[in-house]
């Protein structure tokens, strides 16, 4: 069959396809901008564009608040290396030790919210919504754990300044950066507030009976040094110290990196499998299940963005064991209650509890750190 011969592309489009007309018509699509075609559907899962983590909360180990307070023994009984007796020689005399009191304050911690009954409604509907109870008490969850943290890990000068001259105490958990303090800490930064670094009732100007091992260098910051680091574990090894975890933020954490490998020490720097729970870090032998921690020295260093920096994030050594045997860490967060969820309202068929159509779900830990020995704990500050 011989081809057609085409005059014009017209003609060429009518044979093909039988009219120009498929392709020469007006079109009027539904795209993706027409009006009240498309609504974006954002979805009832919400993420949060900042870090949220609380690592410290879980290194303390969780134990039952049982009493508010505890004693302590602030001096030896006898003096050193007593208790010799000669053949045939008299019993010595009796000795004593002596003894302190500690109090201390069941903290409670708590966050709420409220969602009111029209949000939750047309978030159970086929509406865009984030009015779900199931995602907002994860939100608030989330917030809830996270600012236990921050209060565990906050300034104690801050606190204290913020507080006025008197300051002897805080609503929430009190922070690890003023149990773990010293005198000279004190008189170094204390300036004209005469509690800054006072905890549980005690004085810390009682000379160095309850001090922690603070290494400062008076507010001007210095560089981290692999000297500092060891130091500190020996000082706090030396006065019976069993540092259990190494606490500090990702800036200082970078800058051991920096000075380890600079200097190609070996077996400083590594990893171990710990896992964490209510018994704090553990990295005993044997465990299978965990995950991977670095460690420095050995020992497990934790990083949390909430550490206090100076010019680089502080350094905190905790001892979590109990050599003792007493059942209970020498520091260790005692919960009177574990954290627990409350909800009111519509959802519980009782919206006069609140006088209004909504509901209101509540989160609420009641309890405080305890500290049974304040030398076995270590601190280095003014980082650069």
């Amino acid at each position: 069959m011989a081809k057609p011969q085409f005059n014009t592309i017209q003609d060429m489009m009518d044979y093909y396809y039988g009219s120009s007309q498929l392709i020469n018509k007006t079109d009027a699509p539904h795209i993706s901008s027409t009006t009240g075609v498309l609504n974006a559907v954002y979805g009832e899962a919400v993420w949060a564009l900042f870090n949220q983590e609380a690592n410290v909360l879980g290194v303390l180990p969780k134990t039952p608040w049982k009493k508010s307070g505890w004693r302590l023994q602030t001096a030896r009984a006898g003096t050193t290396a007593d208790g010799g007796v000669s053949e045939g020689g008299a019993i010595p005399d009796t000795i004593k030790g002596t003894f302190v009191e500690v109090t201390n304050t069941l903290k409670t911690v708590s966050h709420s919210f409220d969602l009111s009954e029209v949000l939750r409604l047309q978030a159970a509907s086929d509406d865009d919504s984030i009015g779900k109870l199931e995602y907002l008490r994860q939100i608030y969850g989330t917030k809830h754990k996270e600012a236990m943290n921050q209060m565990l890990l906050a300034d104690a000068s801050a606190e204290a300044a913020a507080g006025g001259a008197d300051y002897t105490g805080k609503t929430g958990f009190e922070t690890l950066d003023r149990a773990i303090s010293a005198d000279s800490e004190e008189d170094a930064f204390g300036g004209t507030y005469n509690a800054f670094f006072d905890i549980f009732g005690l004085d810390r100007d009682s000379a160095t009976t309850y001090d922690s091992n603070v290494s400062h260098n008076s507010g001007t910051d210095r560089t981290f040094t692999d000297q500092l680091l060891r130091t500190m574990i020996m000082n706090v090894g030396e006065d019976g110290g069993n540092t259990t975890a190494i606490v500090t933020g990702w800036d200082t954490y970078n800058n051991a990196i920096a000075l380890y490998s600079d200097q190609v020490r070996y077996n400083v720097l590594g990893e171990s499998k710990s896992k964490v729970g209510v018994n704090g870090i553990e990295t005993e032998s044997g465990i299978e299940a965990g995950f991977r921690v670095s460690t420095v020295y050995g020992i497990p260093l934790i990083k949390s963005k909430d550490v206090v920096k100076d010019t680089a994030s502080r350094i905190y050594l905790l001892d979590t064991s109990d050599p003792e045997g007493f059942g209970e860490a020498r520091l260790q967060l005692s919960i009177a209650q574990p954290t627990q969820y409350f909800e009111t309202g519509m959802t519980q068929g009782n919206p006069f509890a609140i006088n209004k159509f909504s509901t209101e779900g509540v989160y609420a830990t009641f309890g405080e750190i305890k500290l049974t020995y304040f030398a076995a704990q270590g601190k280095i500050r003014d980082l650069l």
